[in-house]
């Protein structure tokens, strides 16, 4: 018993015979080049080193870096803030669940709240505009930029 994939192969199988047609083997062609191992390379020469020079004197003193400039980058990351923690914080702050939060909604306060939470993401850690999107579930950088800079106006007008 044949399948109905079977039946229609052997369908066209019989169509092909009786207009003649055939199917080609493919023509292995062969490569135009030929491939020459290379030689090796002759061995380098040795460089003698330069003499030392000595170390410039300083002028003046040098200043007094911040305990935040002298950590490491990867002794800043592990002191900066979450981004799941601030986004929590300010969603508590805001009485606004994270899934409206990370909609789309127009309304005044999800929107707020993610415009602060933007601001904080940029302020308090090292994150980049593109990764702020991802994390606030935005499509582009220029939503996380207009969301800062809505919230610094307002921090502005309410200082001034």
């Amino acid at each position: 018993m044949q399948t109905a994939l079977q039946q229609q192969r052997e369908t066209y199988r019989a169509a092909r015979r009786r207009m003649g047609i055939s199917v080609a083997q493919p023509v292995v062609q062969r490569p135009a080049l030929a491939l020459v191992p290379r030689s090796p390379a002759p061995a380098a020469e040795a460089v003698p080193e330069p003499a030392a020079e000595p170390f410039p004197q300083q002028s003046q003193p040098l200043k007094p870096i911040r305990e935040q400039e002298r950590r490491s980058d990867y002794e800043a990351h592990l002191y900066a803030p979450l981004g799941h923690a601030i986004r929590d914080a300010i969603c508590m702050k805001y009485g606004v669940k994270l899934r409206m939060l990370l909609s789309r909604s127009r309304k005044i306060v999800p929107m707020l709240a993610r415009h602060e939470v933007m601001w904080e993401l940029r302020q308090r850690t090292n994150w980049s505009y593109k990764r702020i999107a991802r994390f606030m579930n935005r499509q582009d950088h220029t939503a996380v930029i207009y969301g800062i800079a809505a919230h610094q106006r307002r921090l502005d007008a309410r200082t001034a």
